[in-house]
């Protein structure tokens, strides 16, 4: 599945929580503490993309199988490297927040450079955020889950 089709904005809450067999709640948990990113409609309905199921799932393998709590998912998807993803150049690293502090995940920044602009629940790290185990394999990111 390409990118745009895995974070294209299929499905209602109540198919999500089926998919993910978590609460409605709990999606709106996720939300709420933006570990996750669900597009909006404009009336506010959320839609959520095979990128957001996929992620909510690798949340609760995290907090369920793992042990971490909300704040240690924070900070583990805090070290996804996305101006390395992204490639971006050097001139757009200096005005965003996610390459100066890996204290934030880049979907929950203000001033996110190059990408402030952007969707954030398109784009190609957050489809991926998902894999933070690969992740943190590619990148060598040193924590013990």
């Amino acid at each position: 599945m390409n990118t745009e089709q895995h974070t294209k904005p299929n499905y209602k809450i109540g198919y999500a929580s089926i998919k993910t067999k978590l609460s409605p709640e709990s999606l709106r948990l996720y939300e709420k503490e933006k570990l996750i990113a669900p597009h909006r409609t404009s009336t506010g309905m959320r839609l959520y993309s095979q990128a957001d199921i996929d992620l909510v799932l690798t949340i609760h393998e995290l907090i369920n199988q793992e042990g971490l709590n909300i704040a240690g998912v924070k900070r583990l998807l805090a070290l996804i490297p996305c101006w390395d993803i992204k490639n971006c150049p050097e001139t757009d690293c200096t005005t965003c927040e996610a390459y100066k502090s890996n204290s934030h995940v880049c979907w929950t920044l203000e001033n996110k450079g190059a990408c402030s602009n952007a969707s954030c629940s398109t784009c190609t790290v957050y489809a991926h955020a998902s894999n933070i185990n690969k992740l943190k394999d590619n990148y060598n990111i040193k924590v013990k889950l």
